[in-house]
């Protein structure tokens, strides 16, 4: 079985991986949405189009979205995402309306590998603090 790990995930324009998978996890690092709900003094990602899910391979997905990304265009955008997900089979952890909220279990070759998501204080998406993300305070190592 194979296993990818990615890092921050933003694709505006259709992809082609052909590397073959069992499974891939990503930090889903934008909003699916056509929302104009802008969040106002950060830099904001966003595409119309699903690109992952039609172009890279036949392995299970699954999208963190405990990102300082998810909450750029509001509540409206962060659940045009989770439909969009939801609609094309992607699992999705890491927000309070996904499957798993803080963390997410895959079945591995007989083991079960378990990934804890959750995001900083300092850059969690706070238009979302009702229901967004899943946040963590780090601690205060000055004293």
């Amino acid at each position: 079985m194979s296993l990818i790990f990615t890092g921050d995930l933003f694709l505006k324009n259709p992809i082609r991986l052909d590397i073959p998978f069992d499974i891939l996890v990503t930090n889903f690092e934008y909003v699916l949405s056509d929302s104009l709900d802008i969040a106002v003094g950060k830099v904001n990602l966003k595409s119309a189009e699903n690109y992952l899910s039609n172009n890279v391979g036949n392995g299970k997905i699954y999208a963190n979205l405990s990102n300082n990304h998810i909450g750029d265009f509001g509540i409206s955008g962060m659940m045009d995402t989770i439909s969009n997900l939801d609609e094309s089979g992607i699992i999705h952890f890491g927000s309070d309306h996904s499957t798993d909220t803080e963390c997410i279990c895959m079945p591995y070759g007989g083991n079960t590998i378990g990934v804890l998501t959750v995001c900083c204080s300092s850059t969690h998406p706070a238009v979302l603090d009702a229901y967004g993300s899943s946040m963590i305070s780090m601690l205060d190592r000055s004293t």
